[in-house]
Formats: structure tokens, C-alpha cells, sequence
């Protein structure tokens, strides 16, 4: 029998983020287990409707709110964190759907997303979460994490390494991703679509870049404006001047002239030599800068995937 939640649903904001239409029967709420976090006001009223009524397979409601600062008397606590993390492992992942949802901001909710797709390991295990314009909470991040038994350093712990892992780190696109660090011009010139390939040193860790992965290019001076590509083609030659021997390279490669060329990069690795490595990009994926890093994976995966893969981690995107 179908169910219109948001008519049967009081008019909070949260029951409007946890009425997007993803379970219209019953039937499609049997194999759901629900997370929930409620500032302790609410609890009781999210406790209801994240039950659906008592539709849902099983229902955790934790009260903790949406602050980072650990010392908050209203910030999760690593009890609470165990307690969420015990609940999530005691369901089978064949059978079982997740969906995490918070009243107010969904802060809380994408951050608990994020780090059980981390400790899950799982590409495609199935997930929902609301997480319209998401700032993800760092502390709940951290809180979950450690309680499966994965401690993050303080680096690690901050919102754009976090987004970065959520959507980058091809949990949810299904691609591995490569930190890679341009100076103004290069990052520019990949940015107005003047550069479609990337020159650099092949070494151990170039060496596993292949086609099909992303590369997340950070910029000299401003780490937080990130450009994502996706690699389409990977060549390489025992030295810089072999690669740029290639007509295709060096007409990619934003060097006016293969002298230009060996000379840039001479700048950055010396005289002495190396094997060289080519990285093509794909123009059409290009994202562009922190803003749009909270829109990537609808734009990454309905280019890669189809949209149809993307709504089934988040409905609406990271707008």
C-alpha cells in the first residue's frame, strides 16, 4: 500500500529530508535499518517518524547534536559512537539497507555515511543519506571511525580531507583517486581546458595511476581549490624528451615548444634523468574548485556511471 510520508509527516525540516519519496511502500521499508540523531529535544519526534511508524526493520536513535568541539557536553561521545558502530555491524550487508538521517542539518548524517563506507570497504554496498548542502561533521566522523577500530590523525580529521574521502575516495564513484599538487599556472591552464595532460616523474606512485582513475589536483597557495579529472589514457617513455617526442603529448601538455617543455620540467626534477609519464585527461569531467567538490559525485557519476547509481547513495547530490 502506498504511503505518502510527506502528507502523514509533521512539517519539521527533517521530516521533509526524510520524506523524499525513496520508500513509497511498506515492503520497501522491511530491510531497512535506520540511524538517527536527534538533539535531545527532538528525540521522541524523530524516534517516531524514522520508524516510519514502525515500518523500518530496526531504529537506533542517538541524541547528540551537531557540534565539532569534543568537549561540548552535547557532542557524541565515544559511547554513543560504539553504540552506533555496534548497531551497524549487527546487520548482514546482502540483506540490509542503511539509511542515515538528523534532524536540522544533515551534517551528522552524511559524516556517519562517510565513515561506515570507509570501514565497510564495500563500492556498492546499498546506502541512503540526506545530505543536501553538506558540511559533514569532522567529530562524528572521527568518533565512528575509531570506534570500528580505525584512529585518523589530526591531519586527516578536518572537512575537506573528510569530503575528500567521501568523494574521492572512490567509495562511492568507484575509482581510485591521486593527490597531486600544481602551481598556479598549470592548475590554470588544466582549469580553462588549455592542458590535457599532465607531465610527470614515473615512479613507484605515478606507476599505479591508470585509465578510468580520478586525479585530484590541489593548487600552490590555495590547498582547499581542488580539480578533479578522470584519466583517459596513460604513456610513458624512458625520458622527458622521448615522452614529448610524441606529438600528442606535447601539444597536450601546455608547453609551447618541446624545449619549453624539457625546460619546465627540468625546474622541477632536476637535470638528472628519468622515465616520464603522460596522464590525459578527460575535459568533460573536470570539476571545479571546493564549492563544486560538494556537487562531485552527481557530476562525476552521471557522467560515469548514470545518474541512477548516484541516487542511490544520495539523493540529491552534494549541492
Amino acid at each position: 500500500m502506498k504511503e505518502n510520508f510527506a502528507e502523514t509527516m509533521p512539517t519539521k525540516r527533517f521530516m521533509v529530508d526524510l520524506a523524499c519519496g525513496r520508500f513509497d511502500s511498506q515492503d520497501d521499508m522491511h530491510t531497512v535499518a535506520v540511524v538517527a540523531t536527534s538533539s535531545h529535544d527532538d528525540a521522541e519526534v524523530i524516534r517516531e517518524v524514522a520508524g516510519y511508524r514502525g515500518i523500518a526493520k530496526s531504529v537506533l536513535v542517538s541524541e547528540f547534536d551537531d557540534v565539532s568541539n569534543s568537549q561540548r557536553p552535547t557532542a557524541i561521545t565515544e559511547e554513543a559512537a560504539a553504540a552506533i558502530h555496534r548497531f551497524l555491524a549487527s546487520w548482514d550487508f546482502e540483506s540490509t539497507r542503511f539509511l542515515f538521517v538528523c534532524d536540522g542539518s544533515v551534517s551528522r548524517s552524511a559524516a556517519m555515511l562517510c565513515a561506515w563506507m570507509r570501514l565497510c570497504g564495500e563500492d556498492d554496498l546499498p546506502l541512503w543519506a540526506d545530505a543536501q548542502n553538506c558540511s559533514p561533521n569532522v567529530l562524528v566522523y572521527g568518533r565512528l571511525l575509531a570506534a570500528g577500530g580505525e584512529q585518523l590523525s589530526e591531519a586527516q580529521l578536518s572537512e575537506r580531507e573528510l569530503l575528500k574521502d567521501m568523494v574521492l575516495g572512490c567509495k562511492v564513484a568507484g575509482r581510485k583517486s591521486h593527490a597531486m599538487h600544481l602551481l598556479e599556472k598549470p592548475w590554470r591552464q588544466i582549469r580553462d581546458g588549455e592542458k590535457r595532460c599532465e607531465l610527470r616523474r614515473l615512479d613507484a606512485k605515478r606507476k599505479a595511476v591508470a585509465p578510468g582513475d580520478l586525479v585530484v589536483f590541489s593548487r600552490a597557495g590555495l590547498p582547499d581549490e581542488l580539480l578533479v579529472v578522470r584519466v583517459t589514457e596513460c604513456r610513458t617513455a624512458g625520458s622527458i624528451e622521448k615522452l614529448l617526442l610524441d606529438d600528442d603529448v606535447l601539444s597536450a601538455s601546455g608547453f609551447a615548444t618541446l624545449e619549453d617543455a624539457v625546460a619546465g620540467m627540468g625546474e622541477i626534477y632536476g637535470d638528472d634523468p628519468y622515465e616520464a609519464l603522460g596522464i590525459f585527461l578527460d575535459a568533460s569531467d573536470w570539476v571545479r574548485g571546493m564549492d563544486a567538490c560538494r556537487r562531485m559525485p552527481k557530476q562525476i557519476l552521471d557522467s560515469m556511471h548514470g545518474s541512477a547509481v548516484m541516487r542511490d547513495y544520495f539523493a540529491d547530490g552534494m549541492k
